[in-house]
């Protein structure tokens, strides 16, 4: 069914009655509400809230396949055909182990699940939910943002237009403005939320990040325009696009008018979102994104290392290079083999992803590679067990901020292994394993297996740090600390850092958090100038949102 027809409550309400059952949700902050509704455990990426229930919240990545369940939710499954992060929905539709699997999302998804039923041997039985509350369109475009009033969403699609539009809101007509765009933290949101919900004379100026994860009174959603960057290109709205957001208007429950509101800001727009709304077919999605296990990539990793090693360990005798013994050397060369090998194979993956976009048959398609290749390409001269690269080449890390590329290198050097380190991680077989600890002259004794046993380095301790006082901090930078120690957190799970460092960590993010907000609460926003040549720095306000004024701390990894 459509927004706001109750699919997802129904859903949660059947897990209410399970004794083992998991809440699996698109985002951090529906985990959080769940988790709260239910009293149950939460498990998101950054943390691990075990409560001792028989129920578990998560985010979709965070499913447990192995586990058995009586009932499990899978929330907006059709994102399935999400090529970012569609594999993870495909996953767990495909992998939850549940008598029942309550699946919640769009009309269109329907015949894709009864497909992907059909190769399982599973039965689907579908239940058809219609809005709650009418959903219509306003018969002219709000052509100015003057005509704003309370209670109204004004969506824009990059965070500059958010503040640019915050601000002539403001000065225009004088209510109170909250934002919501996706570099805010979770925490933030929800603040944001509650402040547009609890005030009579508030408006959201928000991005497409309301469309998912908030519940919000709005009684009528403006487009200012109906295209938007995609991290690909740009691109129109896609009608299903519209409709999730334009739903969020008059949402049952959360809204003191019988129907949510559309309307665009120009007669284009207007239009546009009109025949969206009104639209009786819903879009067939008919493809589902899938990423390759990690046992069968480790594989096709194993037989390149093999074959790259051999290769070349035969180049290396027959030129009796003597470097090959000396330690430092030998160990670069074997971690940048490793990171070349793994490259090799996540580009070939890559191609036959190309060639699956051909078929348009393919009920499957592989999710992208990208984004993996470049963090990979970004650790080659880090010398890494495959194990350790698989694991951080996985890492939410925005390798296009510098700070975070910079925090992310320094963490993957902590995690240097040495030739001995690499080769007992690549290969299981005692055969390859001895002859190659042979080549390098390296010991094969047992010592290594107690070193298994130690607990891994902390590395970001030694760089964090908590500064008293930075009034010329900008929101952009608190946003960009924010998702440093985020990273940071993710990390500190797969890497099995003890609960003080984790809670240390936690500590700084929730710091950063509240300042994040006390800047939004003011009405500019603090911008850093260059240093001067005494090494001073000023603040210099713009109109745009506020990183505060208060004396406060950010937490960074610098």
């Amino acid at each position: 069914g459509p927004t706001n027809s109750g699919k997802t409550y129904r859903a949660v309400e059947a897990l209410r009655q399970a004794n083992r059952g998991v809440y699996c949700a698109p985002l951090r902050l529906l985990a959080w509400q769940v988790s709260n509704d239910l009293g149950c455990s939460l498990i998101t990426g950054q943390e691990v809230n075990e409560v001792g229930s028989g129920l578990t919240a998560c985010t979709v990545e965070m499913a447990n396949v192995a586990e058995v369940f009586d009932v499990a939710v899978v929330d907006e499954f059709q994102l399935m055909s999400s090529r970012d992060r569609g594999w993870a929905f495909t996953r767990a539709v495909l992998g939850l182990r549940a008598n029942e699997i309550h699946l919640c999302g769009e009309e269109g998804a329907v015949d894709l699940v009864k497909n992907i039923c059909k190769l399982t041997g599973d039965s689907v039985e579908v239940n058809r939910y219609e809005r709650l509350s009418p959903l219509e369109m306003e018969p002219e475009p709000v052509s100015s943002l003057k005509k704003v009033r309370p209670g109204d969403c004004v969506v824009t699609f990059s965070r500059k237009e958010v503040f640019k539009r915050k601000q002539e809101i403001e000065r225009d007509t004088g209510l109170i403005v909250a934002t919501v765009y996706g570099s805010l933290p979770p925490e933030t949101r929800k603040q944001q939320a509650t402040m547009f919900n609890e005030s009579s004379n508030s408006v959201l100026v928000a991005t497409d990040a309301v469309g998912l994860g908030l519940n919000l009174r709005i009684r009528r959603v403006l487009f200012t325009t109906t295209e938007k960057y995609d991290g690909h290109s740009n691109r129109n709205l896609t009608d299903r696009e519209i409709r999730q957001i334009a739903g969020r208007a008059g949402r049952y429950g959360h809204s003191d008018m019988d129907a949510g509101r559309a309307a665009g800001m120009d007669k284009e727009a207007h239009e546009m979102i009109g025949k969206a709304v009104s639209a009786s077919e819903p879009t067939q999605i008919k493809q589902a994104y899938v990423f390759p296990p990690r046992e069968y990539v480790r594989s096709r990793f194993h037989n390149v290392f093999v074959e790259q090693l051999s290769q070349q360990l035969e180049e290396l005798e027959a030129s009796g290079d003597p470097r090959t013994k000396r330690s430092r050397y030998r160990d670069r060369w074997l971690g940048q083999l490793v990171n070349d090998c793994y490259l090799k194979v996540m580009r070939e993956i890559r191609s036959e992803r190309e060639a699956l976009l051909k078929d348009r048959n393919a009920m499957f398609l592989l999710a992208e590679m990208e984004d993996c290749e470049e963090r990979l390409t970004l650790l080659k001269q880090v010398p890494l067990k495959v194990s350790t690269l698989m694991m951080l080449s996985d890492a939410p890390a925005n390798i296009d901020c510098s700070l975070t590329s910079k925090v992310f290198v320094d963490y993957a050097r902590e995690h240097e292994s040495s030739a001995e380190d690499i080769l007992r991680d690549a290969f299981s077989d005692p055969f390859y394993l001895d002859m190659y600890l042979q080549f390098f002259d390296l010991p094969r004794s047992k010592a290594y297996m107690r070193a298994l046993t130690k607990p891994p380095a902390l590395p970001y301790i030694r760089v964090l740090r908590v500064r008293e006082r930075f009034a010329t901090e900008d929101l952009r930078e608190l946003e960009r600390r924010y998702h440093v120690l985020d990273l940071l957190l993710w990390l500190s799970l797969r890497f099995g850092h003890s609960a003080a460092e984790h809670s240390k960590m936690e500590n700084a993010r929730d710091r950063c958090t509240e300042l994040i907000a006390d800047g939004l609460r003011h009405k500019q926003v603090f911008r850093r100038r260059k240093p001067s040549h005494k090494g001073q720095h000023r603040a210099t306000p713009t109109a745009a949102g506020a990183a505060g004024s208060s004396e406060a701390t950010a937490a960074a990894a610098a």
